[in-house]
């Protein structure tokens, strides 16, 4: 579809259409759907919302279907920073970490600081009981950390305030053990600079929390020598690339194109047969799975 025919088309197209198409799986980048879902974003906000109640409510039957709408609702609720998906995001993240990675695959933790960082309207609260969750998957836990230091580089959030509340993660109360869950408190601490936490930090080493290999005193240590400005200029420039700004790079994290073309093509080819098989396929195998080891 050309611009002209795009543009000529969003008086009369149903929004139904456009959200039908971005429900259908093709292997290939959206980005043109996705234009058109923000030139119409007044009309189709209420979808994506609906959409997310949706799979919260009964994620394993929205498994059993076949839909691919889900990052696209979350990538343009982010985009729109709408404030209303925020709360419905933290109830999706906080699902079992084996649907959640059906749902999502590896978005569950690499893109879930932008998620959280864009709909929150300046508010932790909700990422910090995220991390908080003991029900809620490991590495959804240490991305939820992730956010708070970029929020801390975005100049959302006081570095102070989020060192104190990760420093009070080291008790050896919040997570079982040999969690990952520690090594994501200790890396983020790292990330903000930890010259007023060292004590902990070794306390945290000597009780055996942190998995050996997943972070070292020796990194530490280097950060230390780095120096507070360099360390959190480390932080900034993660934030350009975690949480960017261009919509195509955001689209580029919450797709996972199948094909290894160096390129992918902005044309969706909305009736490739073979690519759909692939798919249910890939939802057959995925149902077998879930009801063997229910």
């Amino acid at each position: 579809m050309t611009t002209t025919e795009l543009e000529s088309t969003l008086e009369t197209r149903l929004i139904e259409e456009l959200l039908a198409d971005l429900d259908f799986w093709t292997g290939r980048t959206k980005i043109e759907l996705v234009d058109e879902a923000i030139e119409r974003w007044g009309e189709i906000v209420p979808h994506l919302l609906a959409h997310l109640e949706l799979v919260i409510a009964d994620p394993d039957g929205y498994l059993d279907e076949d839909h691919d709408l889900l990052p696209y609702a979350l990538l343009l609720l982010t985009h729109f920073r709408e404030q209303r998906a925020h709360p419905l995001m933290l109830s999706l993240f906080a699902l079992s970490g084996g649907v959640l990675n059906e749902l999502l695959g590896d978005i569950k933790t690499t893109v879930l600081p932008a998620f959280l960082l864009r709909t929150g309207g300046g508010s932790f609260d909700g990422v910090k009981a995220l991390v908080l969750n003991r029900s809620a998957d490991q590495f959804v836990r240490w991305a939820a950390m992730e956010a708070l230091c970029l929020a801390v580089a975005a100049g959302m959030a006081d570095r102070t305030e989020i060192i104190d509340f990760l420093k009070g993660l080291l008790t050896g109360e919040e997570d079982v053990p040999d969690s990952y869950f520690w090594a994501g408190v200790a890396n983020s601490l790292c990330d903000l600079y930890p010259d007023e936490v060292m004590d902990v930090i070794r306390k945290a080493y000597r009780d055996g929390l942190i998995i050996p290999g997943a972070i070292t005193l020796e990194d530490f240590e280097r950060t230390l020598a780095l120096g507070l400005e360099d360390s959190l200029a480390n932080v900034r420039r993660e934030l350009a690339w975690r949480v960017p700004d261009d919509i195509e790079q955001l689209l580029a994290m919450c797709e996972a194109v199948d094909d290894g073309a160096d390129t992918i093509p902005r044309t969706i080819p909305q009736n490739d047969k073979k690519t759909k098989v692939q798919r249910k396929k890939k939802k057959i195998m995925a149902k077998a799975s879930r009801r063997k080891n229910r």
